[in-house]
């Protein structure tokens, strides 16, 4: 029972370090996501701003980039994929007053880097989510191997205890 006893502690022991050390490497994905938030964001506020320069506010509009840009990468995502979308439905170029040309292309390209880098750094961040559930899930299974254990390990200690004459330490020891 003593041996079973360690050899249950040595693997929760275990399994509680590998969720520890899952939980520890996390920060840097989530940093990635909220750097390629901040990027969309950006962009979409240079891309709102050049079409608008380029084509007019109703254009930008018309896009998808006027109005407030949401920080949760699980709806700004799908914003910039919509927005891309569009400007590859809708395609316009146009000549300012200083002969300047304006098309949508540039606008689409960047607009859908900033989307690729995002879905990107979200699948990094659900990566890790998903190996922290299984370390979680290894040291639940690990926890509840050593509770048996333990419960079998004290019911018999408890019994020596007692056929010995030694209540007070079966007491003490009775599993729970």
């Amino acid at each position: 029972a003593a041996t079973s006893l360690q050899t249950a502690t040595a693997a929760l022991e275990g399994a509680e370090q590998l969720y520890a050390a899952e939980q520890a490497d996390d920060a840097e994905p989530r940093t990635r996501r909220d750097q390629a938030v901040d990027h969309a964001i950006a962009t979409m506020a240079l891309a709102r701003g050049a079409v608008a320069a380029g084509l007019g506010q109703a254009a930008a509009t018309a896009y998808g980039l006027a109005g407030a840009v949401d920080r949760d990468a699980v709806r700004l995502l799908p914003a910039l994929r919509n927005s891309v979308r569009m400007l590859g439905d809708k395609p316009q170029a146009a000549v300012d007053a200083c002969g300047n040309a304006f098309t949508t292309d540039g606008v689409r390209a960047a607009l859908q880097a900033a989307a690729d880098g995002l879905e990107l750094a979200m699948q990094g961040v659900a990566t890790e989510e998903r190996e922290l559930q299984g370390a979680l899930v290894d040291r639940d299974r690990a926890l509840v191997d050593w509770q048996r254990v333990y419960v079998f390990a004290a019911g018999v200690a408890e019994h020596f205890f007692r056929v010995a004459g030694e209540a007070r330490l079966a007491d003490y020891l009775r599993p729970t």
